[in-house]
């Protein structure tokens, strides 16, 4: 069944150090699951030949390693934000808690330098600012860029990462329910639990799970969540 050819969650390591005038993001090497969360590296950004573009740039650069140490994992976030907080908490400059363009802008240009890639601006930076706004309610917090940084990390080719799997599983039985899956992806908007439901369902369909998804269930759920909300 095509919708449910293999796919995990891949990440790039991506060191943030901010001073008081400047952010500095250093591109590292991929980071490897042990296990079934193991995945091999893959093309980090999506060439999609439109604006789309400037959102597959915007994030794929953006990301670092979730839950990298015993201190986060102690603390056990329960939205998919917390896992990016620490690292991407100085975005919003003036912690109001929405992204402004002048604050996404200056992120992307930090990334963009030190990746050495085209840099988004313009109309595409536009496109990028509606399109994190997940809820579409006309303003892009802290949260939903966070959780759009995320998202773009959760999938790749063969396992889902470890710590958005221990986010989503919040009864910690190792499967994913239908709420669970709900609760974990956060506000998307009016139609948001519609189009949830929708893509659980398919899912649960079409693997036989029984409203208990495994972790390639999960997976492929996910990678259709990502396309509806990020458009890839």
């Amino acid at each position: 069944m095509a919708l449910l050819h293999s796919s995990s969650l891949s990440r790039r390591t991506v060191a943030t150090k901010a001073t008081a005038n400047q952010q500095t993001v250093v591109v590292a090497q991929p980071v490897r699951r042990p296990a079934q969360q193991q995945q091999q590296q893959h093309s980090p950004v999506q060439r999609l030949g439109n604006a789309a573009a400037a959102a597959a740039l915007g994030v794929s650069l953006c990301l670092v390693p979730m839950g990298c140490d015993a201190a986060r994992a102690a603390a056990q976030p329960q939205q998919l934000a917390d896992l990016l907080r620490e690292e991407f908490g100085f975005v919003d400059s003036d912690k109001d808690g929405l992204i402004s363009k002048s604050e996404l802008q200056s992120l992307v240009k930090n990334v963009s330098t030190e990746a050495n890639l085209p840099l988004v601006e313009g109309d595409q930076l536009d496109f990028s600012m509606k399109l994190f706004d997940l809820n579409q309610d006309g303003k892009l917090t802290t949260e939903e860029l966070l959780r759009a940084l995320v998202l773009d990390g959760a999938v790749a080719e063969d396992a889902v990462d470890a710590d958005v799997y221990n986010v989503f599983d919040r009864n910690a039985n190792g499967t994913i329910e239908q709420e669970e899956f709900r609760a974990g992806l956060g506000d998307v908007g009016s139609n948001g639990d519609a189009a949830k439901d929708f893509v659980y369902g398919r899912v649960d369909r079409l693997s036989d799970s029984g409203g208990h998804l495994n972790s390639s269930a999960f997976g492929n759920a996910l990678v259709l969540m990502r396309a509806v909300l990020l458009g890839y």
